[in-house]
């Protein structure tokens, strides 16, 4: 991946963190808010594959749990994105000419998001709601599911305006 490539997804991360805690938690669904930067971490993994997902998914979950209204536990956002990052690049890498595929491993990410980091949070003997567990996964997943539709072509279109795929870039795990 080029420099190009990496200035662009890094910047696209620290507007959607910042983005995400401002604008987008006043549009509430029953407990849910838009997650653009799971979306976009997800978008970039089928995008540019496993290695790059788990990177933009380091960089995101540390801006998350940094940016206010902060985490309890540091680094619990960063373990998540991570290994749903690395996870959503695997799956997504296969060639597919479905349209429907990344979305629904998207839609399908936010909710294993969800749970991931509720289990990590329990591990790390912090308080969660269980009454409201099953809502926000549903909501969640609706809220991804739309976002992942405008979000992954403009990645897409993004990673194919910024310069030629290299060698490197398609390193398969």
């Amino acid at each position: 991946m080029n420099i190009y490539r990496w200035i662009a997804l890094g910047l696209s991360i620290l507007f959607a963190a910042l983005l995400q805690p401002t604008v987008l938690s006043t549009l509430n669904l029953r407990g849910a808010t838009p997650d653009l930067v799971l979306t976009l971490v997800c978008a970039w993994a089928i995008v540019k594959g496993p290695l790059v997902g788990a990177n933009a998914g380091f960089l995101a979950g540390l801006l998350i749990d940094l940016i206010p209204p902060t985490q309890p536990i540091l680094g619990l956002s960063s373990l998540a994105l991570v290994t749903i990052g690395f996870t959503v690049g695997v799956l997504g890498r296969t060639p597919n000419k479905s349209f429907f595929r990344p979305i629904m491993i998207i839609t399908g990410a936010s909710a294993t998001f969800i749970l991931l980091k509720a289990g990590l949070t329990i591990i790390f003997d912090a308080e969660i709601a269980y009454s409201q567990l099953g809502e926000l996964l549903v909501t969640q997943a609706i809220y991804v599911g739309i976002l992942s539709v405008f979000v992954l072509p403009v990645v897409a279109w993004l990673d194919r305006r910024l310069g030629p795929n290299l060698r490197a870039d398609e390193i398969r795990i």
